[in-house]
């Protein structure tokens, strides 16, 4: 055990290993947080106190290499990065490199987070649902092919009927910077409504075979949609403002594992995508 349950660290001291499922919640949250959980290890942080916005050993969030299953990922989270992605049912594993990363592990100059889904077949049909504050969540792991393969689905998304409840009015305040647009449009004196509008949702999940112990085949894959809007005035009024961004983040990947000699060759193919389209102005 490195910090608590479910943190260790390889002898080789060259990487920390968390397992979600038996690392305790960070303080403050109810559900699991991987995000918030990797921003309290030693050398690694958390910048303007978000979830997604990971500084390690000093460096830009974007200098980061971000793996889902091998799927290079682009989005830092939901609600500008106040929220982790990914369901944490179907986390096995984060491995995170603080530097000095195998050269496998190209393409960026920071830290290295892998995420890994279980990459033992479930013998056993299961299923769950959740609701807090955040987000509305279910997952699904089923087996198949007499256990030979299972099929494994989590969806999560944000809950309207606590959109305006106090978890995400304190993260507004925070990303919004105290509605400093209210203020410059003296909204308050005003009487000027502001109207804020989010949902976000995912679906990720992987489908595993095995033809063998050592011979396996997995296809991975996640989608990540983000809507945000935010508007100041009302229509009887001669000015409002309006502020608007949609983000997308998708990925899938096939790996295929083959015994060779007395070790393993392991060939993958990943492919990921990222869009963002917003805009802001006075009408």
């Amino acid at each position: 055990e490195y910090l608590s349950d479910g943190i260790s660290v390889p002898e080789d001291d060259s990487f920390i290993r968390i397992k979600p499922q038996l690392a305790p919640a960070v303080p403050g949250f109810a559900t699991v947080e991987t995000y918030r959980t990797l921003s309290l290890l030693p050398g690694i942080s958390n910048i303007g106190e978000t979830a997604g916005g990971l500084s390690i050993r000093g460096g830009s969030p974007d200098q980061n290499l971000v793996l889902w299953d091998g799927i290079p990922v682009y989005s830092s989270g939901h609600f500008f990065a106040m929220i982790s992605p990914f369901s944490p049912d179907l986390i096995d594993e984060v491995n995170v490199w603080r530097g000095g990363a195998s050269a496998a592990f190209g393409g960026r100059v920071g830290g290295l987070v892998e995420i890994n889904t279980d990459e033992t077949v479930t013998e056993a049909f299961s299923a769950g649902a959740g609701l807090s504050l955040l987000t509305v969540d279910a997952f699904v792991k089923a087996p198949l092919f007499s256990g030979k393969s299972d099929l494994q689905l989590a969806y999560r998304t944000s809950p309207k009927i606590f959109s305006e409840g106090p978890a995400y009015a304190g993260y507004r305040a925070q990303v919004l910077q105290g509605d400093v647009f209210a203020r410059i449009l003296n909204a308050e004196e005003r009487g000027l409504p502001q109207e804020v509008d989010f949902n976000f949702r995912e679906f990720n999940g992987r489908w595993r075979y095995n033809f063998s112990p050592q011979r396996t085949l997995t296809l991975s894959g996640f989608t990540q949609h983000d809507d945000f809007g935010y508007r100041i005035g009302r229509e009887d009024t001669n000015r409002f403002f309006i502020d608007g961004l949609i983000t997308e983040n998708d990925g899938i990947s096939a790996s295929y594992a083959q015994p060779v000699g007395n070790g393993q060759l392991r060939f993958q193919f990943a492919h990921s995508a990222f869009s963002g389209e917003g805009g802001s102005g006075f009408q």
